[in-house]
C-alpha cells in the first residue's frame, strides 16, 4: 500500500490528489462525487516529520498513512509546539498557529491529526491548554466535517509519571479539548506502545527520535487505534480543490 506524500519541512512534497473532474463533451447522466483517497494531514514537530528515521516516507505519520491508503500531507516542523517556535532549529520556523492558514490553503484535510506539545514544556502547563483551546477550535472551523484526532504528547521512552503534574494537566486540558470538538484522543503512554525494556532499542542515535523500526512501531499501534474507532475510512469532506 502507497500513500502519497507532502512534506512541509522534510522530504519533497509530492502532488496532492484533487477532485476528478467530469468530461464536458459526454452525454448521460452527471458524474457521481468525486473520489480520491482520503486525504490526511499530520500536524505537529520532529517526530511528526519523522526525525531519526531513514527518510520522510519512514516517519509514522506517513508510514500509518500507507496502512491506511490515506495521503500522507505534513506541517511538521523540529522543535516546535503549540507555543514553542523551534527557531532554534531553524529560523524559519514557528508554533503551529502561525502555520495554520497556510496548511489549510496548501492541503486538503478528511482528517487532521495532530501530535503536538513534546516541546512545550517551557511553559505552564495551563497557558499550554489555553493556546491549544484556540488551535484546535480555529482547525475545527476550517475543517467542520473533518475527521480530528489528538496525539497526546509523547517521548518513545516516556513511561506513566503520577508525579508530573505538566503531562498530567497537559494531557487532562488535551483530552477534553478533543472530545468536546468530537475528536478521538489516543494516548501512547497510558496504552503502554512501548515497553521500557524495548524502548532503547528503538531510538535513533541521537537518544531522542525513534529510528525505522521505532517510527513502524508508533505507526502500527496509531493504525490500531484509529481501526478499533471505527475511523479507518471516514468519509471525503474536504471537497475544495488543493491549493484553494
Amino acid at each position: 500500500m502507497v500513500a502519497v506524500m507532502a512534506v512541509v519541512v522534510m522530504g519533497a512534497a509530492l502532488r496532492v490528489p484533487g477532485p476528478e473532474g467530469g468530461d464536458a463533451s459526454r452525454s448521460g447522466p452527471p458524474m457521481g462525487p468525486p473520489t480520491r483517497p482520503t486525504a490526511a494531514l499530520f500536524i505537529g514537530d520532529s517526530y511528526t516529520a519523522g526525525a531519526g528515521a531513514s527518510s520522510p516516507a519512514q516517519a509514522w505519520s506517513c508510514r500509518a498513512a500507507a496502512l491506511l491508503d490515506w495521503t500522507c500531507n505534513l506541517d511538521a516542523q523540529g522543535g516546535t509546539g503549540f507555543v514553542a517556535d523551534g527557531r532554534s532549529n531553524t529560523p524559519s520556523f514557528s508554533p503551529l498557529p502561525d502555520r495554520l492558514q497556510s496548511s489549510a490553503q496548501r492541503y486538503l484535510a478528511d482528517v487532521v491529526v495532530i501530535d503536538a506539545g513534546r516541546n512545550d514544556r517551557a511553559t505552564p502547563a495551563e497557558d499550554v491548554v489555553a493556546v491549544a483551546a484556540a488551535y484546535l477550535a480555529e482547525v475545527r472551523a476550517r475543517w467542520p466535517e473533518a475527521t480530528l484526532v489528538v496525539v497526546l504528547p509523547a517521548y518513545l521512552t516516556q513511561g506513566p509519571d503520577p508525579a508530573d503534574s505538566w503531562q498530567q494537566t497537559v494531557d487532562a486540558g488535551f483530552r477534553d479539548l478533543a472530545v468536546d470538538l468530537g475528536g478521538l484522543v489516543i494516548d501512547p503512554v497510558g496504552e503502554r506502545w512501548v515497553e521500557d525494556a524495548a524502548a532503547q532499542r528503538l531510538l535513533d542515535p541521537d537518544g531522542i527520535h525513534p529510528d525505522d523500526a521505532g517510527h513502524a512501531l508508533l505507526a502500527e499501534r496509531f493504525v490500531a487505534d484509529v481501526r478499533q474507532a471505527g475511523l479507518a475510512d471516514p468519509p471525503l469532506t474536504d471537497l475544495r480543490t488543493p491549493g484553494s
